[in-house]
């Protein structure tokens, strides 16, 4: 659960209030999309590369994508936020 608790610290960096639950929710079902299909992609690799390290390039490659979405990211904690009330 360590990746849901992250996922959910992003979202609430980035989203406003009404967006946040659309967010989670998006991406928890991207989550249990690429999750669930994972395995299979790394089976499939290892059978058509003959490579038993193949998937570790999978796992590299969504790594690089990670961090480039990292990088498009902006520092938001000393911003006020619009919907904030008091």
């Amino acid at each position: 659960m360590e990746s849901m608790s992250s996922l959910s610290a992003g979202s609430a960096e980035t989203a406003r209030t009404e967006m946040d639950h659309c967010c989670r929710r998006l991406s928890r079902d991207c989550l249990g999309i690429f999750g669930g299909v994972t395995p299979f992609v790394a089976t499939w690799l290892v059978h058509r590369t003959e490579n038993e390290i193949s998937p570790a390039f999978m796992v590299m490659g969504a790594a690089a994508v990670s961090f480039l979405a990292l990088l498009t990211f902006r520092e938001t904690s000393q911003s006020p936020t619009a919907d904030a009330t008091l």
